[in-house]
């Protein structure tokens, strides 16, 4: 039988898998805590690059949607990014209609406000930046506004605070003698 032995700066290891499992732990460690490549990672609401992205996404959505009056980004509700060859960014966006029409001039644009009778909506938009160009990839909105969205959230919170106050328990009642077992339920409100 031949033995094969190693020998890594004076110390002996006796088989190939030991020396697989120390640099596998090793390139592990310098891994910790660095972006994954391919994963979300939630991104600041705050930074400038993603309001540039936001309004790339709207300016898409403008073009995209049929709609007679432009949208304007009223805020970005959720930010992702992704490394991907160059960076993708998944924004949610809430934006509103303004008083403009897409028939408008640029030079017009500047002054849209939105307006308070319509109301706003939830959007999605993926921009994907990549050696200096950015394209939009994905652009669409939901039939919902806000508002209905938002009142949806707050029954559903209502509900889930109503579950927690009744609280459930089980008890289990041994009769040695007869060697019975009941289970009762009981509900505490």
């Amino acid at each position: 039988m031949v033995t094969r032995r190693c020998r890594v700066q004076g110390t002996e290891l006796d088989d190939l898998p030991t020396i697989l499992v120390i640099l596998y732990l090793a390139f592990v460690e310098t891994c910790v805590g660095e972006t994954m490549v391919g994963g979300l990672q939630v991104a600041n609401i705050g930074d400038g690059k993603l309001k540039e992205m936001a309004n790339i996404g709207v300016d898409f959505l403008n073009k995209k949607l049929d709609e007679t009056q432009l949208l304007k980004l009223v805020r970005i509700e959720e930010a992702h990014t992704q490394v991907a060859q160059g960076k993708v960014y998944h924004l949610k966006l809430n934006v509103a209609r303004t008083n403009c029409t897409k028939d408008m001039e640029k030079e017009e644009r500047s002054n849209c406000e939105a307006t308070e009778e319509n109301a706003q909506k939830l959007c999605s938009v993926k921009v994907w930046e990549w050696r200096q160009k950015l394209k939009v990839t994905k652009g669409d909105c939901s039939n919902d506004t806000v508002e209905q969205v938002s009142q949806t959230t707050a029954q559903l919170t209502e509900t889930t605070s109503n579950l927690l106050t009744t609280v459930q328990t089980d008890t289990v009642e041994v009769h040695p003698l007869e060697n019975v077992t009941h289970s009762t339920n009981r509900s505490i409100v």
